[in-house]
């Protein structure tokens, strides 16, 4: 019946074959239209993005570099507003440390906790008279005593109305100021007092005001008397918020009196607690990175110092607001349309954009804008649409045809794939097993023709014995490469002393290959290899077999020199945890016809055979590639490692490096 069916299923399967070949070649057209198409919308949509980083990176780091000098200016000037700078300092010294950071910018408002007004209660005793009441509380030879004693010089002197000692009394406490340090707590109440009596009981030269208030005075050795404006500010955490509030209103009504600038004064003096910004909040421990923390809320970069990031820098940003400008400045280029927009987060498609950055910090390198527009999404939508369409009709094209030919074919498609899995594995027995058995069999048969007493006839079992050993060994090494390969040989370590190998080297060889073989050893030979017996003797075979096979000249001269040795005569026997007898390298030595120095990185790959002498040399060489690969993985095992030290055409040296 299946012959009658045959030309039927023939021209069946071949039709069916023809068509879903062009169905299957088709399809492929759409889905390469598709991807194209969608690479191409997701190109332009991530360069946008790429040029919006670089714009925004750009952006951040011109406004940083232009905020600098006001940086600076605010540390150096507490008048200068500073809500929208920062500065953290990691840098050792008296503002903070590398273990203590401090932040200096924005200023924290950190007053003493309570409602007590030491230095408004100082100011109205030092204004009511009590200067002395305040002297005989403290030890009479301090500097706070000496300056009391002052006070009552120069309130005296403003009493008599004595111009030029009240000029003298002045600038003797000016004189005492430089030179001793008092605590600003008393410091300043005492010089506000002093001021208040000076202002209100004389007339002092405006200038001289000013420069106490707000300017600062030369000291007259090159150097300026800081104003009270900047001392007051500076000095805010000495008092509580109620006695700082007090002294400020009458540094104030000063100013207004002497026309010394106060707005600066009275807005520093105004500003609430500026925002605490610490290290393990913005995340840039270590410091490392420009980065937008707390919601991009602020653009931080470290301040190079000595090539070590010590301190933080950075200016408030309004991030939203800055996306829209660069998105603005790409629209007037023409990179973007109306109602487009960049955002923040991942490159996500366009129905799931993560517009939120995260809450602590994000690293300006490691910032992904993604521009979005309605029109991709329109885009997208009807490349999908097309080649759900196209795909359909294909679909249904290759379905009808299925539908014809689906039982012939299933019943040829097995029928085929029992034939040739029969037919491959003959195939491949026959192609193993034909050329050694064939030989086998034709020294066989000459055997028993020419058996008899003539002496030619004892050489025909020993050629038929080296090629069925040749294809045991053959056989052999592809099962050691397939289980070394696979990971399945389990090491037995155990002390195998060179001699034995040695020894096995010589006898196998001496059984299986028609050349005369000598093998030498030179060194200690009463060392001993550290591995698995069986895996050492094949290393040895494999190495011994190639120098035999490769190798014109008579006898064949194999070499082992033990070159680095632990034990009792070499170097380094006496180091602590040294193993005596444990070889560390060994050359394994031929007297073959060599290699090219170019092959010598290849001769260890998987069925890679040498072509040194030229094909007609090599031809007559049998092998399978494997030889030098499996002694590769038998070095790894045991944790050495095996390389070509030496070649020409005198012999090629293996130098084998075990692990110590």
């Amino acid at each position: 019946m299946w012959r009658r069916m045959l030309p039927t299923s023939v021209a069946l399967t071949l039709g069916f074959l023809l068509l879903a070949w062009g169905l299957v070649r088709l399809h492929q057209v759409f889905v390469q239209e598709r991807a194209e198409a969608r690479r191409e919308v997701a190109a332009r949509r991530d360069a946008l993005g790429r040029y919006a980083e670089r714009s925004l990176a750009h952006e951040l780091e011109d406004s940083l570099r232009r905020a600098e000098p006001d940086i600076q200016h605010a540390l150096a000037d507490p008048l200068v507003a500073a809500s929208h700078l920062l500065f953290i300092d990691r840098a050792p010294g008296d503002q903070g440390s590398i273990d203590n950071p401090k932040q200096r910018l924005p200023r924290l408002v950190t007053p003493r906790p309570g409602v007590a007004t030491p230095g408004d209660e100082l100011f109205n005793a030092l204004r009511q008279g009590r200067a002395a009441e305040l002297r005989a509380a403290v030890e009479s030879d301090s500097p706070w005593a000496e300056r009391l004693v002052l006070y009552e010089r120069f309130a005296g002197a403003v009493d008599r109305q004595q111009g030029g000692e009240v000029a003298d009394a002045f600038r003797a406490i000016l004189s005492h100021r430089v030179r001793y340090r008092i605590a600003r707590t008393l410091d300043l109440p005492y010089m506000l007092a002093l001021l208040d009596l000076f202002a209100s009981e004389s007339r002092p030269d405006p200038a001289l005001l000013r420069g106490l208030l707000h300017e600062g005075l030369s000291d007259g050795r090159g150097g300026r008397v800081r104003d009270l404006s900047r001392l007051v500010l500076e000095s805010r955490d000495r008092f509580t918020a109620t006695d700082f509030e007090i002294l400020s209103g009458r540094l104030v009504r000063l100013a207004e009196g002497s026309g010394a600038p106060y707005e600066a004064f009275l807005a520093r003096a105004r500003e609430t607690e500026g925002p605490v910004l610490a290290l393990g909040d913005l995340g840039l421990s270590p410091l490392a990175l420009s980065a937008l923390v707390l919601n991009g809320s602020w653009y931080v970069a470290p301040v190079d110092g000595d090539g070590v990031s010590s301190s933080l820098q950075g200016i408030a940003v309004e991030f939203d607001t800055l996306l829209a400008r660069i998105g603005g400045e790409m629209e007037e280029l023409g990179l973007l349309s109306a109602g487009d927009e960049v955002l923040a987060g991942e490159r996500v498609p366009t129905k799931s954009v993560a517009t939120s950055l995260p809450a602590s910090h994000v690293a300006i390198d490691a910032l992904r804008l993604q521009v979005v527009s309605p029109t991709w999404g329109k885009a997208l939508d009807d490349i999908e649409e097309r080649y759900r369409l196209k795909t359909g009709l294909v679909a249904l094209s290759a379905l009808f045809a299925l539908a014809i030919v689906t039982l012939a074919l299933v019943l040829q498609h097995r029928r085929h794939q029992l034939l040739e899995l029969k037919a491959d594995f003959v195939a491949t027995v026959s192609h193993e097993l034909r050329t050694p058995l064939a030989s086998v069999r034709l020294m066989s048969e000459t055997l028993e023709r020419r058996v008899g007493h003539l002496p030619a006839a004892k050489d025909y079992p020993s050629r038929i014995v080296r090629e069925v050993d040749g294809l045991s060994f053959l056989v052999e090494n592809i099962l050691s490469f397939h289980r070394l390969e696979k990971g399945r040989w389990r090491i037995q370590p155990a002390d195998v002393p060179l001699v034995e190998l040695v020894d096995f080297l010589q006898s196998e060889l001496e059984l299986h290959m028609p050349k005369t073989v000598r093998v030498e050893c030179e060194g200690d030979e009463d060392l001993s290899l550290r591995g698995d017996p069986e895996l050492l003797k094949l290393l040895f075979l494999n190495l011994g077999r190639n120098a035999c096979l490769y190798n014109h000249r008579e006898p064949v001269v194999i070499s082992l020199t033990v070159i680095d040795a632990k034990g009792s005569d070499a170097p380094g026997s006496d180091a602590p945890g040294s193993d005596a007898g444990v070889v560390r390298r060994l050359h394994f030595g031929d007297n073959g016809w060599g290699l090219d120095p170019a092959e010598t990185g290849k001769v260890f790959t998987e069925f890679y055979r040498s072509q040194t002498m030229g094909a007609k040399q090599t031809a007559g060489v049998k092998g399978t590639g494997l030889g030098l690969a499996i002694c590769r993985r038998v070095m790894a095992l045991h944790g050495g490692e095996i390389r070509v030290a030496d070649t020409s055409p005198e012999g090629t040296t293996f130098e084998l490096g075990f692990k110590a």
